[in-house]
């Protein structure tokens, strides 16, 4: 059985808990900063399990030049790459981005790209691979046996001892599991700083406590969730859009992420054009294992009774050419409005959605054209759809509170326009409605 963590931590985490849920952010950024401070004092934090004598590179970890590690292994299989030492040769593709800190975000993309595979490499290596990692240890300590002549007798001996250790580590259940439980709690401990620092909107501080995150436990869904939401903050799109993108590898049902990527996805083409993919870092493709054990934790959290949704039409992220097409039916349905046409700008509106249904304005206008037809169901539907894609999309607030004065639901109506009002304060249409739906409450 695993030993519990130091009941101070768990007091910490708990007033820290608390005092977020009271809306005192301040309070709970100190309270888990002090958590975090007697983990590391007591020894509870233990170094990522990595095999003695490797180098990380771009392509992965790479034994050592020096490391008696390296011979054991296949020529082949010792990943080749530049080493993150200078930067990289400026591609063409990333010709068209204007700004001073061209070369400075280039080069911060190609390391993060770096970290995203040399972390995805040992996940998976120490996932799927503990029996190969023994046979490793074995040929270490018999390289060093059979070499005596070319290894001191000094270096010999502290490399064997770090084989031993790093075989009980990873052979020894009870040890991988307690460093996996130590990495987790910190890892949460970084994510709820992070949260903390996003509610004050101090976005770098929660960037580099959800990374910190990251690096203890690798494609945590908060933590991207986080990190992508204080990326757009500083409208760093690019980095936003590939966290966005990462999450939804992992559950493609998580609406905040597509949210994110269609918001994304407009940034990206207003500012980057046509070609904007080919702009962006590379996304990290995440492993199975992490995807097992998003799933995992789900369900243990899913009261009993409740299933996860399963992934429709509306969860599906659209292509560049489908929200093209979407775009281009929109116009046509907008066109077709201008001429009085409701009945067609609602079959062009409708046809756009089923190349991308995350476009607000696309729900809204239909809701446009079902309130010219009376439809005044339809009509608050699709306001509805509307403000869980854009919850400032005034427009919709605005023709869902006269499709429920239509529908005599006046206090519902008089809900949504006192909403669009604090959006825009004097928005006269809005003002004469209020009026209109005042009268008829009293």
């Amino acid at each position: 059985m695993a030993p519990k963590l130091s009941d101070s931590v768990e007091r910490l985490r708990a007033a820290g808990n608390q005092s977020f849920r009271n809306g005192q952010f301040s309070e709970a950024a100190t309270l888990y900063s002090r958590a975090l401070r007697v983990m590391q004092e007591q020894g509870t934090r233990r170094p990522p399990l990595s095999p003695p004598g490797l180098l990380l590179s771009p392509g992965g970890p790479t034994p050592a030049p020096h490391s008696p590690l390296r011979p054991c292994l296949p020529a082949a299989s010792i990943p080749r790459g530049r080493p993150p030492t200078s930067p990289p040769a400026r591609s063409p593709q990333y010709a068209e981005v204007q700004g001073p800190d061209l070369d400075a975000q280039h080069w911060l993309w190609e390391q993060q790209e770096i970290k995203a595979h040399a972390a995805q490499w040992i996940l998976e290596f120490l996932v799927h691979n503990v029996k190969e990692l023994e046979v490793l240890l074995m040929c270490n300590k018999s390289y060093c046996a059979d070499n005596a002549h070319s290894v001191s007798p000094k270096n010999r001996k502290a490399t064997v001892e770090r084989a031993a250790q790093l075989a009980i580590r990873v052979t020894n259940p009870n040890a991988r599991l307690r460093s996996s439980l130590d990495h987790k709690e910190e890892s949460v401990l970084y994510s709820n700083r992070a949260a903390c620092h996003l509610k004050d909107g101090n976005c770098r501080d929660c960037i580099k406590d959800c990374t910190s995150a990251l690096a203890l436990v690798p494609f945590s869904m908060k933590p991207l969730l986080r990190r992508a939401s204080a990326y757009e903050a500083l409208e760093k799109y690019p980095l936003a859009y590939v966290d966005y993108k990462t999450v939804l590898q992992i559950d493609d049902s998580v609406m905040s992420a597509l949210e994110g990527v269609n918001r994304m996805t407009r940034a990206l083409m207003d500012s980057l054009g046509p070609e904007w993919r080919l702009k962006l870092p590379s996304i990290p493709l995440v492993p199975v294992s992490a995807q097992k054990r998003w799933d995992s934790e789900y369900h243990k959290e899913t009261p009993k009774g409740k299933s996860k949704e399963t992934t429709t039409a509306k969860s599906r992220v659209p292509s560049s050419g489908d929200v093209e097409r979407a775009r281009a039916l929109k116009e046509e349905g907008n066109e077709l409005v201008k001429k009085g046409n409701h009945k067609k700008a609602i079959e062009k509106y409708s046809e756009s959605l089923s190349y991308s249904n995350l476009e607000s304005a696309t729900y809204s206008n239909r809701a446009l054209c079902y309130l010219a037809l009376k439809q005044y169901k339809e009509a608050v539907k699709d306001c509805t759809e509307a403000l869980k894609l854009d919850g400032k999309n005034v427009k919709a607030f605005y023709r869902r509170a006269q499709a429920y004065k239509a529908l005599k639901d006046y206090k519902s109506s008089f809900a949504d326009i006192n909403s669009l009002l604090k959006i825009e304060p004097k928005n006269v249409p809005a003002q004469k409605l209020q009026q209109e739906v005042n009268q008829n409450l009293n």
